[in-house]
């Protein structure tokens, strides 16, 4: 309180001076405090002193005689580094109040003398710490442009420019003082230097790095670095790698703890990670990655990496040597298997995080440590070069491990997708059994929410050695069956428990409809044999060989609980309660509750009871075991057609191995349905049964139903019993008793479609039949031999109608019962009529063939109705018939023997003609036509289907046919047949068809319009079954004719050979006409002539006669109009003699041929001594013409003719004789509407030329020629001396002929026809009608004035000189007196009575008004 007054009353007195207060009076905190300031001021004060001393020494001795220093500077850091050093430039200076020191050139060097490290320019500032520390401490450390080589030996140790780091020891004893005094510095920077790493450890090719920078930051215990470099361009990108540690003895790595981070935008992967380790081991691969590393204690105890890889392959490493125990649920027993080594992965593509920690848990001995793995993904995406396509992926497993053995871990995911995980197992660090085991399941599926833990709890657990526990969405999963383990698929649910106990809510589809309408759209199967098939909507149960085929189902739904417990007698109970099930596919619906457990046997002992809501009763066999014979199965499958069952039973009880308890042994299983509406195909070729209402029972092994009514082909079925006794056995036996009444006709055509037909070879395929009938049948099948069927049958007939078809005449009023087995029919008591008349039937079987026998009398008018035959219409009254029928022998006999008897019907044509009166004459005299004819047809029935037809009219024709069975269209095809005309009866040959005959007379166009009209009629074939094939040729044709008619020509003792050989038909001829040999060539496909060869010796152009009406032969206008085009086949013709009329025209030779759409002749020849005609030129055939109906087509030709004498050439053809002598020739173009052979004069067209010379008009009838001669003034002598022997005598003579002639429509037109001769020179023109054979000419006649006249003249006035004189002048004056002598004539009329009217006279004379 003093010391405050006196404060306060010395603050108030401000002018006094300060009183200073007694040492007594000072607190010893301001003492303590003054002597602080004290000692500090001098402390600073001598620091300064000393500082500034230093500062002034270094300034002024040590930085000027820094040179002097560099021995000692050379020593220190050679005896850090241990190696020997060599500096070639020393500077010092300041660097701000820092000195600094340049170093230049600096060198280390082995002992060897070799550079280990070349420095070319050094850095450093110098700290003023190393005053404190008494060492050298420097601020900052900067080497620029480097060259280090970092190498690692083979001994695992590590040497930086010489300076050695043993990485192998935890305890390091090695020399490393210079890197500890570089860690002790607070900035070490290289710029621009170059590094390359030597790994003799790792054997790798050495790496070089380029502009490397550091910069390694040091602050106590506490190191960071960064680095950058460019590596080679083919390994990376530049390169970014940044540290941090914490440690300061390098001998003791084991202290060292830190973090790492490296980044390349781009690298080879593959080969970078030699160089950096990696949570995974990729030997090839690139793409850009960052990966951070975590030492612990001088280890990597964490690993993270981003990457992005392409092309790469990569391996897991084994995270334990060592072993674990897994437990064998089947056998119980305990294995130790070893870690299996990871196979590496070929990826397409990866990207993601990948991350790897260790921890030590707990424990210090190496036998008790406790560790921990973890391995982690996040956003993994995966594409393997197999395929395989890993989606994003996320999650975590720990591995736990004591010892190097696991004993425990867990595994924690949103998702994973089993299927695509499962081929990646022998990639990862897992038991080598549990990998074999996972993999022969072959999951499918996917894994949600999952959470799941296990550990190991020893060999001495009874319930296994692993105990696990978690829970797990299940979405779709499966497995493969194997052992006793079921296969499933489509198993979706969720699981809560444990490997002793837990609950399975099974959730498999939403509920199903009821209504049956909407089952089989909304439900699938999958298919047979294959559980990965199924959809994700369905559920399937793969039971191996116990059933053929998964089971699949839509829905499954409700829950399992299980448990498992140690029996007494030390093996491992499984006990499963089912309850609230409800299952379900297309097949059925079905609602049970029940418990399963285990057994030694496999499938286990089952108590289960429930009712199908509906069931599909096609689906039966599916459900089969295979304990159930795979006959049984196969018939349930193909019989069942359709059925549904509603609210039916069923209860399985009992050991599942001895399903399904045949005979209620060893367990029950019984399903008890009402079916409506089934369908049974009962058996093969048998008509199904339908409209089903029955009972079906299944007990044990036996199949039962009741059928209350149903229909079959048509039939009402009464009361009947299907039963399969014991659907395991061998062989298991269906047996049907039943009996159905209805249509007659109904139960004829359900034979027809049964195996009955087949028995009997067919014989009830046509049969159709009316009224009603009852049948009884009994039938036991083998389901393994349905050959070996049994069968025994009545059917009764009362007052039916029964027509068998073909030439089995219709049954009328038929009364009795036929009895019958597969092998066996008996008919003793029938009564029946048939073809109008009563008959007599017996069927039996005789030699284990059936046979039947019937005969009676016909009434043909009921034949003709039943055989539609050409002959047959032309029979008239009653007839008697045989039929003989045996069964032809069945497939697979080696019987090939025709049978006996067949249908015989004999019978009288009483009409007043037989149309094969105009055809033939057999006999030298014609046949009475009053006479009757008899007729005989028998059809004979042979093996495998085959007939043959016997026809036979005495004495005018005799043939037979062998006949195919019928096709699907039910044609026959003729085998081989003969046709005998006349008397004589030849066998049949060996092939083919032969036709032989012996007659007085044949018209063969009237034949072929008798069988033109017999195709067109549309009867039916000999024995009225189907129309004969047409389609095969005669093999040998030998016929003889006194007469034969043939394309409206008689021809006379004709004899005919042919036989085919290949395409080409050979024939020989010989008649009084015509006498050679003749080739046609066939077309294979539609056997029509390609081409005709004929040689002829001689051919006498046979006479004709009317052709028959309507014969195809002998084509009329109208008919041939209709025709058509014709195409004319390819023609070679020569005849050595041709006669026509009894002349003989010479060697005739024709050449023609088809060139698309014409017919080129190329070449018409008839020559002879007196000259030839020859000819060429082409027909094209068209549609005919409207004008010309009969005409086909146009032909055009060249002709030419010459002749030595016009005489004798003209008598050759049989011309009126009025020629003599003269050689000349006609050329020209002629062409007409019409086929070469429709020539016609009517279309006749053209032009020709004519030339001639030397001749005489011999025979002249009154006329022109008469006057050419008397008018002519050469013949005046001859006159004058009354000598006319030239006009009445010889004709006449000329001396020239030239024409040229133009025709259109038959009518020729000349205008300059000009005849020259001693008597006169002839001009005409005008036209002639060919057709009409008429004429109007102009005729002008100059009469000739030549030497001989003169000379006349020169006699009769007995002076030579006048004629002479006459001659002259007529000359000179171009013959005025034959013009002034000039005559002109008109010619009209027709060529036999012409009318020659003179229109001009002589000068002087008068016009007479006809010449006469």
């Amino acid at each position: 309180m003093q010391e405050k007054a006196g404060s306060a009353a010395d603050s108030g007195a401000t002018h006094a001076e300060p009183e200073q207060p007694s040492p007594k009076c000072v607190p010893w905190w301001r003492r303590w405090t003054g002597h602080g300031v004290r000692l500090t001021f001098w402390s600073v004060l001598v620091a300064t002193l000393l500082f500034a001393g230093v500062g002034a020494v270094t300034r002024f001795w040590l930085i000027p005689n820094a040179d002097s220093f560099r021995p000692r500077v050379v020593a220190e850091l050679s005896r850090l580094s241990g190696q020997r050093v060599v500096i070639g430039g020393f500077e010092a200076g300041w660097n701000g109040w820092s000195p600094e020191l340049k170093m230049t050139r600096l060198q280390m060097l082995d002992a060897r003398g070799r550079t280990l490290l070349q420095l070319p320019e050094v850095d450093t500032t110098i700290s003023w710490r190393s005053l404190f520390f008494f060492e050298p401490r420097l601020s900052a450390l900067t080497v620029r442009a480097p060259r280090v080589i970092v190498r690692r030996t083979a001994e695992n140790a590590l040497t930086v420019a010489g300076i050695g780091l043993d990485l192998s020891s935890t305890q390091s004893e090695g020399d490393s003082g210079l890197v500890e005094w570089l860690l002790k510095q607070r900035l070490v920077q290289i710029a621009g230097g170059e590094v390359e790493w030597q790994d003799e450890w790792r054997k790798l090719p050495p790496l070089h790095l380029r502009n490397v920078n550091i910069r390694l930051q040091n602050d106590g215990r506490r190191h960071s670095l960064g680095m950058t470099a460019v590596p080679p361009t083919e390994l990376a990108a530049p390169l970014d790698l940044r540290c941090e540690f914490t440690g300061t003895d390098l001998r003791k790595v084991s202290d060292w703890d830190g973090l790492a981070y490296l980044r390349a935008d781009y690298a080879n992967i593959g080969t970078l990670s030699r160089y950096f380790p990696l949570p995974v081991q990729i030997s090839r691969g690139e793409g850009g990655m960052q990966v951070w590393f975590e030492f612990d204690d001088g280890k990597p105890v964490a690993v993270t990496t981003d990457m992005v890889v392409r092309n790469a392959r990569l391996q897991l490493p084994s995270t334990a040597a060592g072993a674990f125990s897994a437990d064998n649920a089947a056998n119980n027993t305990v294995a130790t298997t070893a870690v299996q080594t990871p196979e590496p992965i070929d990826l397409v593509a990866l990207s993601g995080r990948l991350s790897w920690r260790e921890k030590h848990v707990s424990g210090s001995d190496p036998a008790s440590i406790v560790t921990q793995q973890r391995w982690s993904v996040r956003d993994l995406v995966a594409v393997t070069t197999t395929g395989l396509h890993a989606p994003s992926s996320n999650g975590e497993v720990l591995v736990d491990y004591r010892g190097g053995q696991v004993t425990g871990g867990a595994l924690r995911a949103p998702a994973i997708d089993v299927g695509a995980a499962t081929p990646l197992l022998k990639s990862l660090p897992l038991p080598a059994n549990v990998v074999t085991r996972w993999l022969s399941l072959q999951p499918t599926g996917s894994l949600r929410s999952i959470d799941v833990r296990w550990r190991d709890d020893g060999e001495q657990s009874r319930l296994g050695r692993f105990h696990a526990e978690g829970s797990v969405e299940l979405d779709g999963i499966g497995w493969r069956a194997q052992d006793a383990l079921p296969g499933v698929s489509g198993l979706s649910g969720r699981i809560n428990g444990s490997t002793r106990d837990g609950e399975l809510q099974m959730a498999v589809g939403a509920p199903p409809p009821t209504d049956s309408k909407r089952i089989l759209s909304h439900l699938r199967i999958p298919a047979k044999g294959n559980v990965a098939s199924a959809t994700k909507q369905q559920f399937a149960l793969d039971f191996g060989s116990m059933f053929s085929a998964p089971l699949a189902f839509d829905v499954w739904r409700g829950k399992l609980q299980w448990k498992r417990a140690v029996a007494a007698d030390g093996s491992i109970s499984v006990h499963v309660d089912a309850s609230d099930m409800e299952v379900g596919n297309a097949d059925a619906l079905a609602k049970f509750a029940g418990s399963w457990d285990n057994d030694k046997l496999g499938p286990g002992v089952a108590n289960i009871s429930g009712t199908l809501v509906r069931a599909d009763a096609t689906s039966v066999h599916r459900y089969m075991p295979t304990h159930v014979s795979p006959h049984t199965r196969d018939w349930l499958r193909q019989a069942i057609v359709k059925g549904d069952a509603r609210d039916a039973k069923f209860t399985v009880k009992g050991a599942l191995w001895h399903f399904p308890f045949h005979n209620d042994q060893h367990g029950v299983f019984e399903v008890d349905a009402q079916v409506a509406g089934g369908i049974l195909d009962y058996a093969d070729r048998w008509p199904r049964a339908e409209s089903i209402n029955t009972r079906l029972l299944f007990r044990g092994s036996s199949l039962s139903t009741q059928v209350s009514g149903a229909t079959i082909a048509g039939v009402p079925v009464g009361a009947t019993d299907v039963r399969i006794a014991d659907m395991g056995g061998a062989p298991a036996v269906l047996e049907i008793k039943g009996s159905a009444g209805g249509s007659l006709d109904a139960i004829l055509q359900w034979a027809a479609n049964s195996p009955v037909n087949g028995w009997l070879d067919g014989f009830l395929s046509s049969a159709k039949a009316t009224g009603n009938a009852r049948l009884n049948l009994a039938l036991s099948m083998p389901l393994d031999a349905p050959e070996s069927t049994q069968l025994s049958g009545e059917l009764a007939l009362a007052g039916n109608r029964v027509d068998l078809g073909g030439d089995i005449p219709a049954l009328d009023a038929v009364n009795g019962k036929v009895r019958f087995t597969q092998a066996d029919v008996r008919v003793t008591d029938l009564a029946a009529e048939a073809l109008g008349g009563p008959l007599r039937l017996s069927i039996g079987t005789e030699n284990g063939r059936i046979a039947a026998h019937a005969s009676g009398t016909a009434m043909l008018e009921r034949v003709r109705e039943r055989y539609a035959y050409p002959l047959v219409e032309r029979l008239t009254g009653n007839a008697q018939w045989q039929l003989d029928y045996t069964q032809p022998p069945r497939l697979g006999s080696n019987a090939v023997t025709a049978q006996e008897g067949g249908l015989q019907l004999t019978a009288t044509a009483i009409q007043p003609r037989w149309p094969l009166d105009n055809v033939m004459q057999v006999g030298t005299t014609p046949r009475d036509a009053a006479a009757p004819i008899k007729a005989v047809l028998q059809r004979t029935s042979l093996d495998k289907g085959r007939d043959r037809v016997t026809v036979d009219i005495p004495g005018q024709l005799h043939s037979i046919l062998e006949r195919s069975a019928p096709s699907a269209s039910g044609l026959r095809t003729v085998e081989r047949a003969t046709l005998d005309l006349g008397n004589q009866r030849t066998a049949l040959p060996a092939r083919g068809y032969a036709l032989r005959g012996e007659l007085a007379r044949i018209d063969a166009d009237v034949a072929m319009a008798l069988l033109t009209s017999a195709s067109a009629s549309g009867g039916k074939a000999v024995g009225g079954l189907t129309n004969e094939s047409s389609g095969a040729d005669f093999v040998n044709i030998n016929l003889r004719a006194g007469e034969a008619v043939l394309y409206g020509h008689r021809f006379h003792d004709v004899t005919l050979r042919a036989q085919p050989s290949g395409q080409r038909w050979r024939l020989a001829l010989r008649s009084k006409e015509a006498t050679g040999a003749i080739a046609l060539d066939t077309q294979a496909e539609s056997g029509t002539v390609d081409a005709v060869s004929i040689r002829l010796q001689r051919l006498s152009f046979p006479s004709a006669v009317a052709p028959a009406p309507g014969s195809p032969l002998a084509p009329s206008t109208a008919n041939a109009a209709s025709q058509g085009p014709t195409r004319w086949p390819k023609l070679d013709l020569v005849a050595d003699t041709f006669v026509s009329e009894g002349r003989d025209l010479g060697k005739l030779e024709v050449r023609a041929q088809p060139a698309r759409d014409e017919w080129q002749i190329e070449q018409v020849r008839l020559s002879s001594t007196d000259g030839s005609i020859e000819a060429k030129g082409r027909w094209r055939p068209s549609t005919p013409s409207p004008s010309l109906p009969g005409a086909v087509g146009d032909t055009e030709v060249d002709v030419s003719l010459r002749w030595n004498d016009a005489g004798k050439f003209m008598s050759r053809f049989g011309l009126p004789k009025g020629v003599e002598r003269g050689g000349g020739t006609l050329s020209g173009t002629l062409h007409w509407a019409g086929s070469p052979s429709q020539f016609n004069y009517a279309r006749l067209g053209g032009k020709f030329a004519l030339e001639t010379s030397g001749g005489r008009f011999t025979e002249m009838e009154p006329g022109i020629a008469k006057l050419l001669g008397v008018l002519s003034l050469q013949s005046l002598p001859r006159r004058l001396s009354f000598n006319f022997d030239d006009i009445f005598g010889k004709g006449f003579a000329f001396d020239e002929i030239k024409a040229d002639v133009a025709i259109a429509d038959g009518v020729a037109r000349t205008d300059g026809f000009v005849i020259s001769g001693p008597s006169a020179r002839v001009q005409i023109r005008g036209n002639a009608d060919i057709n009409r054979e008429a004429q109007d000419l102009q005729v002008r006649v100059y009469p000739s004035l030549s030497t001989a006249t003169a000379i006349g003249i020169g006699l009769a006035t007995a002076n030579p000189a006048i004629g002479a004189a006459a001659l002259l002048g007529q000359k000179l004056a171009r013959d005025p007196i034959e013009r002034m002598l000039m005559q002109e004539f008109e010619v009209k009329g027709t060529w036999t009575t012409p009318d020659v009217k003179q229109t001009r006279a002589t000068a002087g004379a008068a016009t007479p008004a006809a010449v006469q």
